[in-house]
């Protein structure tokens, strides 16, 4: 791999208080991108690039949060399966079920503007289901033309509690 070069830590106002923690790694002296390509990476390669972050975390609480590029239901369940927790923001493409509703895309749910919900033990994924996470969906309320376009749609293992203070950050 290489070695650490530059980190910093950066508090957070989350309650009990998180710290983040930024890292580069060096090899052949020059700085190596930790995915190898623009674009979409690969579970296997997300996997690779968190496996010994968690390792060297392993004492800590962690919790792992990704935007679109790292959407996978499957990455959650691998991260939850490792003693980490994760919060991932999802496409609105992505299928959810849940005891209520049947298997549909989340852009099908008819959120609107202004909303705030917590689903709990939603399966995700049309076909080879990941089971028992959680999904919090955080619309900004429109004032005056301005607010958020599209719901945060955010895939975790966290509870209410603790996926409501990333939803409405």
């Amino acid at each position: 791999m290489g070695k650490l070069i530059k980190s910093s830590t950066k508090s957070s106002s989350l309650d009990p208080p998180a710290f983040v923690f930024y890292y580069t790694i060096i090899t052949s002296n020059s700085e190596d991108p930790l995915l190898p390509q623009l674009g979409s990476s690969s579970l296997r390669q997300q996997q690779k690039i968190l496996a010994p972050v968690l390792k060297l975390l392993k004492p800590y609480p962690v919790v792992v949060v990704g935007d679109r590029e790292f959407q996978s239901a499957k990455l959650a369940d691998w991260l939850r399966k490792r003693g980490a927790d994760a919060v991932l923001r999802q496409k609105k493409s992505t299928y959810v079920a849940d005891a209520k509703t049947r298997c549909q895309a989340l852009k099908h749910r008819g959120f609107q503007p202004g909303q705030y919900h917590f689903f709990e033990n939603v399966n995700v994924n049309k076909e080879e289901p990941v089971r028992a996470l959680n999904l919090g969906v955080y619309w900004k309320r429109r004032y005056r033309g301005k607010g958020g376009k599209e719901p945060w749609l955010l895939l975790t293992t966290l509870s209410d509690a603790g996926a409501s203070q990333f939803c409405k950050c």
